[in-house]
């Protein structure tokens, strides 16, 4: 819940809408710095873009929940966070201008238009969706955000900042500031404050919500050389133990097919059982490409390519020996050794044909490309 001008209360869905336009981008843009260990994130709101790229996350995580759930209780408004729901206007701003100076389809401005009434704190006609008068809409946005912010306040810290304390005081009494507005400002979140913002914007914004571990799981399907998603654990579990698929966790979103694509169109050959190679039959000649070769260890004869060991069967997968999640396979004698590559090879290139066909299947390549 927020304290906005007509009372403790959410956003209207429509208003949810508009708003969720302007937050997505920045949230996108700060999980870049995050992921690049910057903080390049500027929208132009002083309070805001001074902060890390943790704490903006986190921020607009909580600013977020206030404003659409109504179990928060509403918070303090200080320059931090309102300079927070600042930026998520000037973004949807800077769009919404686009789209009307570049004459582009008119969703913006439609939905802009969804979360007023004729006479409702805005003009008594409101503009119409096709108007190119980006007064009008620039109009119809300070309405819109002088719903949730009471003045610009927030844009003022460095000037009280600056002056000395006990004038600052006085100033700020005079115009009925807080005198913490300015000093309080969000902790570091840490690593598990930054998984719980993304899960909680992931949530309000109708995106896949990450694991408590901050990881996207993915079901894989190595029959068709698919990454599919997003699964819940539950359809997670349905598939524990079954060949041909296993499940992982990645920071961000991996999914080529949706589950339900999979289970009604792929999931069906899927084999039962899993894929096992035979052993070599004697004075059957095994060539291998020329940039693989094998040796013997202590533990058996192994397959290399460079300095990597081939450790996976069915997935193709080579670690090196010091990978803590993999070992390298290995073969009672050199022929074994050649012989099993071989045939997970022949079983690559079939691999391979059918995911070119569930590519084409999916939409994911053009026909000239097969």
């Amino acid at each position: 819940m927020w304290r906005m001008q007509d009372g403790n209360r959410v956003f209207t869905d429509a208003e949810w809408e508009t708003f969720a336009v302007g937050l997505d981008p920045i949230r996108f843009e700060i999980e870049s710095d995050i992921q690049s260990a910057s903080d390049e994130t500027e929208v132009g709101i002083q309070v805001f873009d001074r902060l890390t790229a943790e704490q903006k996350l986190a921020l607009l995580a909580d600013v977020a929940l206030a404003l659409r759930d109504p179990a928060v209780k509403y918070p303090r408004h200080t320059a931090a966070n309102e300079g927070a729901v600042a930026a998520v206007f000037a973004s949807f701003a800077d769009m919404l201008r686009m789209e009307v100076e570049e004459n582009q389809k008119t969703e913006l401005r439609e939905l802009l238009l969804a979360a007023f009434t004729a006479g409702e704190d805005g003009p008594e006609k409101l503009p119409k969706h096709t108007s190119k008068e980006w007064g009008e809409w620039e109009f119809l946005m300070d309405c819109f955000e002088g719903r949730v912010l009471w003045d610009t306040d927030y844009d003022f810290g460095d000037y009280f900042l600056d002056l000395p304390p006990e004038e600052a005081r006085e100033r700020m009494a005079q115009m009925t500031i807080d005198p913490d507005y300015f000093l309080s400002t969000p902790d570091e979140p840490g690593e598990k404050g930054v998984i719980k913002a993304r899960q909680t914007l992931a949530g309000l914004l109708g995106l896949a919500v990450p694991d408590d571990d901050g990881l996207y799981p993915v079901l894989i399907d190595l029959y068709h050389d698919l990454h599919v998603g997003p699964v819940t654990p539950e359809e997670i579990a349905s598939w524990e133990g079954r060949p041909w698929v296993m499940t992982a966790g990645g920071p961000e979103p991996s999914w080529e097919c949706p589950y339900r694509t999979w289970v009604s169109d792929f999931s069906p050959a899927v084999p039962r059982t899993r894929f096992e190679v035979s052993p070599a039959v004697r004075g059957a000649s095994y060539e291998l490409p020329p940039e693989l070769r094998v040796e013997q260890t202590s533990d058996g004869w192994v397959v290399r390519q460079g300095d990597d060991y081939w450790c996976g069967l069915v997935g193709n997968c080579w670690t090196d020996q010091q990978a803590e999640y993999a070992t390298a396979l290995t073969f009672p004698t050199e022929q074994d050794a050649r012989a099993a590559y071989c045939q997970a090879d022949k079983l690559y290139g079939e691999v391979g044909q059918r995911r070119r066909a569930a590519e084409q299947r999916l939409g994911m390549t053009d026909d000239d490309d097969l």
